[in-house]
């Protein structure tokens, strides 16, 4: 029985108390309400099981178009030290050869 209902038949007829709803009427509200909750919350549960899903894709691809930066980077650098060491080697070589020659004379 729908306790809105008790009350307006005691509201239209007066002087009668409303009846008090049934504990089975109370238990089947209570265990809808919490099956209510509970859908609210698996929802909500579904949902931020999402957006982190999507945040970790989001972050994998950051982190792997980093990775290829940084190797690009690092690439480069070796380059350059190699560049670099190869620049001195030969000008050590060229200061060491013209030392022989002025030692020679």
């Amino acid at each position: 029985m729908d306790q809105n209902r008790t009350r307006s038949e005691a509201q239209s007829q007066p002087g009668k108390e409303p009846k008090p709803a049934s504990v089975s009427e109370s238990l089947n509200r209570g265990k809808d309400a919490i099956g209510a909750a509970a859908g609210e919350a698996m929802t909500a549960a579904a949902a931020d099981l999402q957006a982190i899903r999507n945040d970790l894709n989001s972050l994998k691809d950051t982190l792997a178009r980093f990775m290829v930066q940084a190797g690009g980077e690092a690439a480069r650098s070796a380059r350059d030290v190699s560049s670099s060491v190869a620049g001195q080697t030969s000008k050590l070589r060229t200061d060491v050869h013209t030392r022989q020659i002025r030692n020679r004379k």
